[in-house]
């Protein structure tokens, strides 16, 4: 616990959340440079799309590999409101990939992210305003256990799936905005669901939901809860910067502490994005991403025989999870 105190403190002092809401190019920083004090008033929005896909082909090749297909593709739209009291932000982030290693086994997914945020603010002084923000995150498809070559072990089933698990977070508090390139938004009233639509995973109570209940001989008596709410302290910060009309920085941290359940227990989103456009329709990104939630159960280790005959079970409990993606292709600009 005190490790993840310490971390968390860390993410105040050093990480500055690139709140995904401040997706601004050069044509429109000039018109929402300052949340307020604009020239310009009313809507503003701005969006992209972007394809990467590799191939790779490999027949008696003495260095050894394996044949593979990679595509992936990340979209993603905002838009702004702005007039001398209210400002309002939507944005809309979606990413999806798979990876194809051999045709006779499943594809394997490598990137799924579904994350939609509205937040609006009436303003209080110049910096701040009194916020309220609406945020939902999900996927688009199952995920499985990597099995044997780190393909999906579909026997398995399923351990995520569509809505399974999704989060919202609806928050009230206090936001502050610095030239469009720092937030931090406060909030000490937030609401905090976790959906679990598919039944046979709220069954097993995974993502933190009540699991079934089973009588002596194994007979449900009662379903697993498809969701859990939680109330709590919430705080979203973000930077975002650009140099030179081709390199970008979005940096977000999002930190939830429930004041029921473990309060101690901080969950965090931690998410970079640096990318680099080298002309109108190509370029390249890399993604670094962090997640803590203490409610997610993770595989750290299959269960598995040892050479001399032992048996080790599975090993399961939360953990940090970690990403990163580096991806280069077709981008088009809205």
């Amino acid at each position: 616990m005190l490790l993840k105190s310490c971390f968390a403190a860390c993410c105040f002092l050093v990480v500055i959340q690139g709140n995904a809401q401040i997706i601004l190019g050069p044509e429109t920083e000039q018109l929402v440079k300052s949340p307020f004090a604009v020239a310009d008033k009313g809507w503003v929005d701005r969006g992209s799309l972007s394809i990467n896909t590799t191939q790779t082909y490999l027949s008696n090749w003495a260095a050894g590999g394996n044949s593979a297909i990679n595509l992936s593709g990340l979209a993603t739209y905002s838009f702004f409101y702005r007039d001398e009291k209210h400002n309002w932000d939507n944005i809309i982030n979606l990413a999806y990939g798979r990876s194809v290693i051999d045709i006779r086994e499943p594809s394997i997914k490598t990137d799924d992210k579904i994350d939609i945020t509205s937040k609006y603010g009436r303003r209080a002084t110049p910096g701040w305003s009194y916020t309220g923000m609406l945020n939902i995150k999900s996927q688009f498809a199952p995920g499985y256990i990597a099995g044997m070559r780190g393909l999906p072990d579909v026997s398995r089933g399923k351990i995520s799936d569509w809505l399974s698990p999704a989060y919202f977070t609806l928050a009230a508090g206090m936001d502050y905005i610095k030239e469009r390139k720092f937030t931090c938004f406060l909030s000490p009233f937030t609401c905090k669901g976790t959906l679990v639509k598919n039944q046979i995973l709220a069954n097993a109570g995974q993502f933190g939901v009540d699991p079934a209940e089973y009588d002596s001989e194994g007979i449900m008596i009662r379903p697993g809860k498809n969701i859990r709410i939680e109330y709590g302290s919430y705080v979203r910060m973000g930077f975002s910067q650009s140099w030179k009309d081709k390199y970008r920085l979005d940096s977000k941290a999002e930190l939830f502490s429930s004041y029921l359940n473990n309060p101690g227990n901080i969950d965090f989103n931690i998410e970079s994005v640096l990318a680099c456009k080298f002309n109108k329709y190509l370029a390249c990104s890399m993604i670094l991403q962090m997640i803590y939630d203490d409610d997610i159960i993770l595989v750290k280790s299959p269960a598995y025989t040892d050479n001399n005959g032992t048996f080790h079970p599975e090993k399961k409990g939360p953990g940090l999870q970690f990403k990163e993606v580096v991806a280069i292709g077709f981008q088009y600009s809205l």
